[in-house]
């Protein structure tokens, strides 16, 4: 038996935008097929934190999208908030989902779906000069504001570890980053957001981090979601020397 969809998925969630592409699996009658993508668009949340309008980036199947639509308006987000009071957002969604053939039909199931502002261009870090040197784990969690034009403000270093370089250079990175903006009924709003760094050696112990603090600034937050966003880890690989991948969950 062979099936083709067309999903909706970004390799690298965080630095790329999703698009439309077409992906295919194959499976027998013994062996069910479990096809995996990402999603990204932008939302309206109101302020109960229920789904009232998803636009997914690209095209899809008509049927993965309607899957897809389905999910998560059973959703139940933490509704943004400005001072005490719950207000409606347009925020930009992105996770994962997987479609798991069940007999003729194919289920779609959700993961690590989260909410904030969309974007645009973001930059890494330098690698500290100390990596090479010293084999330890080096790593920043920076939080910032993003403005209503987009831009980051209020950018400090919430926490670090290893070299105090990287706290320059994370700095650095989320400065030149830029973002398109939430909006609550049609006009630009803040966001408080965080962003975490790491760089190890492959095979080493992972580095712990601090947990993630409760979120009070009042943003949106999907299901589950982790306040301090997702972590962009470089893994320097022994084999390669100086050469870097980076890693994002």
């Amino acid at each position: 038996m062979r099936h083709q969809l067309i999903l909706l998925f970004c390799m690298v969630a965080y630095a790329c935008p999703a698009v439309g592409f077409g992906a295919e699996a194959t499976s027998t009658d013994a062996e069910a097929t479990s096809i995996k993508g990402y999603f990204a668009g932008w939302a309206e949340i109101d302020a109960g934190g229920r789904l009232r309008a998803f636009v997914p980036d690209g095209k899809g199947n008509p049927a993965v999208v309607d899957a897809l639509q389905t999910q998560l308006r059973g959703l139940t987000f933490v509704p943004a908030h400005r001072g005490s009071q719950p207000i409606p957002v347009r925020t930009y969604l992105r996770g994962g989902y997987s479609l798991q053939q069940e007999g003729p039909d194919y289920v779609l199931r959700l993961s690590g779906v989260s909410a904030g502002p969309k974007a645009v261009r973001t930059t890494v870090p330098q690698a500290p000069s100390r990596l090479h040197a010293t084999k330890e784990n080096i790593w920043a969690r920076v939080m910032f504001v993003v403005d209503i034009r987009g831009r980051p403000k209020d950018i400090w270093v919430e926490h670090f570890g290893g070299s105090e370089e990287i706290t320059r250079t994370a700095r650095q990175s989320i400065a030149h980053s830029r973002f398109e903006p939430e909006a609550s009924n049609g006009t630009p709003i803040e966001t408080v957001m965080r962003q975490e760094f790491l760089y190890g050696w492959e095979g080493a112990v992972p580095a712990v981090l601090p947990p993630c603090p409760v979120e009070h600034s009042g943003r949106v937050l999907a299901p589950g979601q982790n306040p301090c966003g997702e972590r962009i880890e470089f893994v320097v690989k022994k084999t390669l020397g100086k050469s870097i991948t980076v890693n994002q969950p």
